[in-house]
């Protein structure tokens, strides 16, 4: 007879931090049930039990808490994200014909060792499963432990031979070991200042705590000192420690492993998406089916609509089961409606607000049937919000992860599940409230554009030319020979073979040209080459390239404005990108002379966010020091360098002032003594000096910082003051540097993600409050932390005014929100 004995609240929590947060469509956790899952059936696979037994804590107190009311004090609470997993793990495995067992006044550990002296009692033999050290008394020659060390792969293979190569002593003294070095993870005490390096010297020269104290004379000095003054606490820990073996009702023959039907387990792998799991019981993924037919005339009187509209076809769908298909005809040769047709047809549906609309992108679908009224579906940005950070959003990967198909009934099938899972992720309001109607906003802002001036770009165009001439011929001399400085491999044979210039390492296309390569090195050659890569990528990039994207029709260029791809909850702009011209550069602020006003009579007006970031920081941490500033409006820089320096701000130098804007700045990012190092031209030492004198002057920014990282370890993710979530998978790498990555972005998530929420909420605030005017003013570009509008030039001081006071006021932080304004005729002279 063969029996497992499973240690569920161990296995577990060994799952769940092992895995990625995973949820089923409706929200409900799954990951530690899913990592459970997988190492048991590896386990059943392997070992092929006759007896199963998953035994769980109860929360209750036990016997030990009467002996020891400090028992497993202070332990970390449980994630919420793995709370409700217990339950869902034990009617899993009651559903795939585990025994299941807990008793109240007892721990699993007991019920464990119980069932395993039962096994012995009869030959049997056992394998305990389990991540706990405590099970290593039970081992015996019948029983081994099959002990979790890290993840769900890594095992180790536990018995009476090889036990003490691993953990150092034999089965029988394990609790004597405790005893005396203690266990923090149960607060049990053991003897104070007895490590484990001394608590096995002492173990394995007297075998066990009772001999020990009958040899306390030949102990010596502090040694002898604090063993004699931890008697009780010592023979009270063992006590603690020792796995009691008499549960009542443990019966072995009620534990008879029998597998449910294959069809049984198909269910529940279905139910909780453990897609990998079906393939043992020959199950397949159950999809959504739905009944397509063609449309024939037919009304629309539901109360939701669904539309999803593909290059060839559009369906329409009012409810989960049953679409209308049209197909779209672009010559007279092809059967179907034309475009035209089609948005005529669904007019009166879109303009009506009795009924709500659900798209895949609803932003989209506006350029595409012009008026909508109340839109309540968005299913890329659901999507978005629910797995923040996933680069593949297309509909088809989102319908395959619920188990269905694309076209407008999947689609209200998909919402649905997509509305549960919002809602038990606590989401919702930032659905509805941010991201839903921004993507009106944005699809407004689309359809607007910005008028660029081609002549100013024809110019600029012209003179970045010949620039690009007069730096390439700079080179050649220098170079002593013409080649293709575009060439990686050109430049490489010239700069480390010709001009014997030191290189890194060789690679399989040559040496290095990278600019962080070139800016290392000590030639006149160097410069010329950077400056040539400038103004070739502004002249391709955003000269060219803005260029053809003029409209022919109003000489605006329309950007798109993507909501659903930054992991920080930032908007970017694609075609052309306008929020990264690069504007450090002389040349790429010129670019912006381009933009300007359209009609004589109007102007911009721009509002941008004054240090957002660090005012987040400040309002997040609750630093004192970096609060007053802010609210005594003071050079956050200066006065950090004063800080640090330990001088007065009228003395801080530029030098100075320069490294702690660095500091201020880089601390938001999570940056290293080495990046600052790097930013600043300093030593890695004085980096490192000038960091610890930061965190002295600033503790509370570093105890948010700390607590950062570790609450999005417990839980894996961070959040905005919005609750936005981004989950940091990266946290739970085995591999150094990646673990690294995840701590800073929990450290930068809630603040850059907090940032974008704000601005988010700015430009909702922004464009309700321009309808409300009397006049034409309209919000175009939204550049990172800068709204630009184009307004009639006689009311721009009064829009300037309520832009900045909208923007300052939009969320209330524990320091002032500032936003510094500009008028101009051209995007330029707002600076």
């Amino acid at each position: 007879m063969k029996t497992l004995l499973i240690d569920g609240n161990s296995l577990i929590n060994r799952a769940f931090y092992a895995l990625p947060i995973l949820s089923t469509e409706e929200g409900v956790y799954t990951n530690g049930v899913y990592g459970f899952l997988k190492m048991f059936y590896k386990v059943i696979d392997e070992y092929e039990p006759d007896n199963v037994v998953c035994a769980f804590d109860v929360k209750k107190p036990t016997f030990r808490h009467q002996h020891y009311s400090e028992y497993k004090a202070g332990r970390k609470k449980m994630p919420d994200e793995l709370v409700p997993q217990i339950p869902l793990l034990k009617e899993v495995l009651g559903q795939l014909g585990v025994f299941c067992t807990e008793l109240a006044g007892y721990e699993a550990d007991d019920i464990i060792g119980t069932y395993a002296l039962k096994s012995e009692e009869v030959s049997g033999e056992t394998v305990i499963l389990t991540g706990d050290r405590d099970s290593f008394q039970l081992i015996s020659p019948l029983t081994t432990v099959w002990f979790t060390k890290k993840g769900i792969t890594d095992v180790e293979k536990l018995t009476p031979l090889n036990l003490k190569d691993f953990y150092g002593v034999e089965p029988d003294r394990v609790c004597d070991l405790k005893a005396l070095m203690g266990d923090s993870s149960d607060n049990i005490p053991g003897v104070a200042g007895v490590g484990e390096k001394t608590a096995l010297e002492l173990i394995n020269k007297y075998g066990s705590i009772e001999e020990i104290y009958e040899h306390t004379d030949e102990l010596k000095g502090k040694l002898q000192e604090k063993i004699i003054n931890g008697k009780d606490a010592a023979f009270d820990s063992k006590f603690l420690v020792t796995i009691f073996r008499q549960v009542p009702d443990c019966h072995i023959e009620n534990t008879k492993y029998v597998p449910c039907d294959d069809t049984v387990a198909a269910e529940v792998f279905n139910k909780y998406g453990f897609k990998s799991l079906l393939e043992r019981v020959g199950g397949t993924v159950k999809e959504h089916v739905v009944e397509t037919k063609e449309y024939n005339g037919e009304s629309f009187e539901g109360k939701r609509i669904a539309v999803y509209r593909t290059d060839n076809e559009v369906f329409i769908a009012e409810n989960e089961t049953q679409q209308y298909r049209i197909s779209l005809s672009y010559d007279l040769l092809c059967a179907g409606m034309d475009e035209e047709s089609v948005k005529m047809l669904l007019q009166p549906i879109m303009t009506d607000e009795t009924v709500e609309k659900v798209f895949f992108d609803s932003k989209l679908e506006r350029h595409f049937f012009g008026e909508v009224k109340n839109v309540t579906g968005d299913v890329l940005l659901l999507e978005y919000l629910l797995d923040t950070g996933n680069d593949d959003l297309s509909f088809e990967r989102i319908a395959s992860k619920y188990s269905a198909q694309t076209g407008a009934a999947q689609l209200l099938y998909i919402y649905s599940k997509q509305r549960e899972a919002l809602k038990n992720k606590q989401l919702t309001a930032l659905y509805e409230e941010i991201e839903l109607p921004l993507a009106k906003v944005l699809y407004e802002m689309e359809k607007e554009g910005f008028y660029v001036d081609s002549a100013v770009l024809r110019q600029l165009g012209n003179e970045f030319s010949e620039k690009i001439k007069e730096l390439s011929e700079e080179i050649f001399f220098l170079a002593g020979r013409e080649f293709n400085i575009n060439s990686p491999i050109q430049l490489s044979e010239v700069l480390f073979e010709e001009l014997k210039l030191p290189h890194g390492k060789k690679t399989k296309r040559g040496y290095s040209t990278d600019n962080d390569v070139l800016e290392n090195l000590e030639h006149p050659i160097v410069k010329p080459i950077i400056e040539y890569r400038q103004m070739q990528k502004l002249k391709s990039t955003y000269i060219d390239g803005m260029y053809a994207l003029v409209s022919q029709k109003d000489g605006r260029i329309h950007s798109t404005f993507r909501q659903a791809v930054t992991a920080t909850g930032r908007i970017s702009s694609t075609e052309p990108n306008l929020q990264n011209i690069p504007v450090r550069y002389v040349s790429g602020r010129a670019i912006r002379r381009a933009f300007l006003a359209e009609k004589q009579g109007t102007v911009l007006v721009n509002a941008d966010y004054s240090q957002i970031e660090l005012r987040i920081l400040a309002h997040l941490s609750g630093d004192k020091t970096l609060i007053d500033s802010f609210k005594n409006n003071e050079d956050i820089h200066a006065r950090t360098a004063a800080e640090v320096f330990g001088i007065d701000i009228k003395d801080v130098t530029s030098v100075e002032r320069g490294r702690a804007k660095a500091v201020n700045f880089g601390i938001v990012y999570g940056i290293s003594d080495f990046g600052l190092s790097k930013s600043t031209g300093s030593t890695r030492q004085e980096a490192r000096e000038f960091m610890e004198k930061y965190f002295e002057r600033y503790p509370q920014v570093e105890a948010y910082l700390k607590a950062a990282v570790q609450e999005a370890k417990k839980c894996g993710y961070a959040t905005t003051v919005m609750g936005r979530r981004r989950e940091i998978k990266e946290l739970r790498s085995q591999n150094f540097n990646v673990r690294s990555f995840g701590e800073r972005v929990a450290m930068n998530t809630p603040i850059q993600g907090s940032a974008a929420d704000i601005i988010k909420l700015a430009m909702l605030k922004v464009s309700e409050a321009l309808k409300e005017l009397p006049y034409e003013a309209r919000l175009i570009l939204q550049v990172h932390d800068e709204l630009i509008l184009e307004v009639d030039e006689a009311h721009a001081e009064e829009c300037s005014a309520l832009l900045k006071s909208i923007m300052e006021s939009v969320y209330e932080l524990d320091v002032p929100l500032i936003a510094e304004t500009n008028v101009g005729r051209t995007w330029f002279e707002l600076k």
